[in-house]
């Protein structure tokens, strides 16, 4: 089942078109990151994808399992968690109304966050907020999760267990993800499909499947992969 198809999409902030003639669909349950140059539109286009930006021509249809509500979760580059709450607070305000608050207790099981669930965000380290990011982005079943770089300008082995925890979380139900990054490695390591975006105005230049089964993405495999990603399509280097 299609989750996501978008048609003719333009936006164009004044300046010129931002993005142009988009067309792209993402299936149910699928994980596929978005690689592109900076400044390409990826953002704009995670913002047109959950409403915060009405502004342009196109059609974009979400599937929703409730035909009354539609459920986007969004991480974004920062936490944006409330200072004032707890951890567990800031997760719980994100609940949906009816939904189970129980059901927080075994997000933060999974990533590893109980012993500090009832402590403030400035207590923490950037890299548990981020955590605290994942999890609330999760915990309201979304129907699509976008995800704006949440992992950028981490250091590498936080970075790498907080891709461990985001695949654990994803595993657990396949949410249908669209996930910005600039980093092609971590792409690999965690995308069902990668995307490669031009420069502004923003069209898809390849859609490339990534062809490793997770339990077998390694250091060594994921290196394979871009090595052949560089051969195989040199028109792309310039993003790989």
């Amino acid at each position: 089942m299609t989750a996501l198809r978008i048609q003719h999409l333009h936006k164009d902030h004044g300046r010129g078109p931002v993005i142009a003639d988009l067309n792209l669909t993402v299936e149910s349950g699928e994980f596929v990151c978005l690689l592109g140059p900076s400044g390409c539109g990826k953002t704009t286009l995670l913002q047109l994808i959950a409403g915060l930006d009405r502004h342009y021509s196109g059609d974009i249809e979400i599937h929703q399992r409730d035909p009354k509500v539609l459920r986007i979760g969004y991480a974004f580059q920062e936490p944006r968690l409330l200072p004032w709450r707890t951890i567990r607070d800031n997760l719980r305000l994100a609940l949906p109304p009816g939904m189970d608050p129980n059901k927080i207790n075994r997000f933060i099981d999974t990533v590893g966050l109980k012993e500090v669930a009832d402590q403030f965000p400035q207590t923490l380290s950037v890299g548990m907020n981020r955590r605290v990011s994942l999890v609330r982005a999760f915990a309201i079943d979304p129907d699509l999760l976008l995800m704006d770089e949440p992992l950028v300008s981490l250091d590498a082995p936080t970075a790498r267990r907080l891709r461990t925890w985001l695949v654990t979380l994803w595993e657990e139900r396949p949410h249908t993800v669209l996930f910005v990054t600039h980093d092609l490695r971590e792409a690999i390591e965690i995308a069902d499909r990668i995307l490669f975006l031009s420069a502004s105005p923003l069209e898809v230049l390849a859609d490339i499947p990534v062809a490793i089964k997770r339990e077998h993405r390694n250091p060594e495999a994921i290196e394979s992969f871009t090595a052949h990603l560089k051969s195989r399509y040199p028109s792309l280097n310039g993003l790989l």
